[in-house]
């Protein structure tokens, strides 16, 4: 499926779910319940503060890449003998 296919197939989607939203009585609790699309647009939003709330907390709680490089073998100096490649024949 070509991405093109799959935003033709993800509009039709959200259209008829749109359309769909006309066709039952809804029993919200609250008078914004009814609005059409509400439920629509609340997870939209919902999802958008939740992307939103990751990259801060990626912001946060990421390391930078080098983090656990002293204490690391890799960041020992080795002679240079050690760094040359061994030639094995099988």
């Amino acid at each position: 499926m070509t991405s093109r296919n799959g935003i033709a197939l993800l509009v039709a989607l959200v259209v008829a779910s749109v359309l769909a939203d006309f066709a039952y009585d809804k029993h919200g609790y609250f008078a914004f319940e009814h609005l059409p699309g509400f439920h629509g647009l609340f997870a939209l939003a919902a999802g958008i503060v939740l992307g939103l709330v990751a990259l801060g907390l990626r912001a946060l709680l990421t390391r930078d890449a080098n983090y656990y490089a002293p204490a690391s073998t890799d960041a020992e100096e080795h002679p240079a003998a050690d760094l040359e490649r061994e030639k094995a024949d099988a």
